[in-house]
């Protein structure tokens, strides 16, 4: 059944002349691939930057994409690959996302695990198979280590925005990850880690997860991503859903609109609820509408579009 967005394509909206766009650092692509908008998408109001298929970690999933359809509210969600980490989840991560994202096209767009422990020509593979973007989480070193350089001149090759978890990972029980207990070294995705990545890679799409990590981190963070112009922050951070609005107000006035995306880092109906928290807040700010639509899905939109993303692309692996 039809959703109250569609799930065709959705070509990038032509920008007025002289207009700054969040993209507007990259590189202009090819033409690509492009299908008429669906009218009823347009009262959608939100894309997830920050979905996962399985949230709280190590809970058994059944997929149940209507609950993220069906209310009419997000455009397109990104689901976030963090690689067959949980115990409880058997499937092959990277795979189940690319075939949700080829079954309910143009709605669900695709992020793999950026896996530093694979050859970096892993990159250019999951590019050639549809993946619009990476999700770093759990190196086995720090994000500026050398050893993960030829990863990120590989997306910034393809255009592929990277969204870095930042701050603590917390305790895991070893029953219940696949990972040893050094995986999950909170020191190896601080906000600090991705400033060297930034400069070394201008042309990255970078998107700080949970607004740069913890309560200590925001400030911090939101001066990151002013000083980099392919620096972005996600919105999935405690402290704002707690009410601490005084967060948004600054970020609103350092930084503008532009780099700021939704994020909700949660599963089924989570982003949802979450967008309604999120409209009320920013009107608390006093935030026109512009730079709502901006922050709740245009800014995503551009990121994606300037990925090439394409679902009629995608290689499932048995193809």
């Amino acid at each position: 059944m039809p959703s109250p967005c569609g799930w065709s394509w959705l070509p990038t909206t032509p920008r007025a002349p002289g207009r700054s766009t969040p993209g507007s650092w990259l590189p202009a692509r090819p033409a690509r691939r492009s299908s008429s908008i669906n009218p009823e998408r347009r009262r959608c109001v939100a894309i997830d930057i920050h979905n996962h298929l399985h949230f709280p970690f190590g809970e058994p999933y059944t997929l149940e994409p209507e609950r993220l359809i069906g209310p009419g509210v997000l455009r397109r969600v990104c689901l976030l690959s963090v690689g067959n980490v949980w115990t409880s989840y058997t499937q092959n991560e990277d795979e189940t996302i690319l075939r949700l994202a080829r079954t309910y096209e143009g709605f669900f767009v695709p992020f793999a695990h950026l896996d530093f422990t694979r050859q970096p020509e892993s990159v250019d593979d999951l590019h050639r198979r549809g993946f619009a973007g990476l999700k770093a989480i759990f190196p086995p070193f720090a994000y500026d280590d050398e050893r993960c350089f030829p990863f990120y001149e590989r997306a910034e090759r393809h255009r592929m925005p990277i969204l870095f978890h930042l701050g603590g990972s917390g305790y895991f029980p070893p029953e219940e990850v696949t990972l040893p207990a050094r995986r999950f070294a909170s020191k190896h995705m601080l906000l600090i880690t991705i400033d060297l990545v930034a400069k070394l890679f201008p042309r990255l799409p970078i998107i700080g997860g949970h607004f740069g990590g913890g309560r200590d981190d925001y400030e911090r963070a939101i001066y990151t991503a002013r000083g980099h112009p392919n620096v972005y922050l996600e919105t999935s951070c405690s402290s704002v859903e707690r009410g601490e609005a005084q967060l948004i107000k600054d970020a609103l006035e350092l930084l503008g609109p532009d780099k700021i995306l939704y994020g909700s880092d949660s599963r089924l109906d989570g982003p949802v609820t979450k967008v309604a928290f999120w409209q009320q807040r920013l009107a608390e700010t006093g935030a026109g509408p512009a730079a709502v639509e901006k922050i709740l899905w245009a800014n995503a939109e551009e990121l994606i579009g300037a990925s090439g993303f394409d679902p009629g692309r995608i290689v499932l692996a048995e193809q």
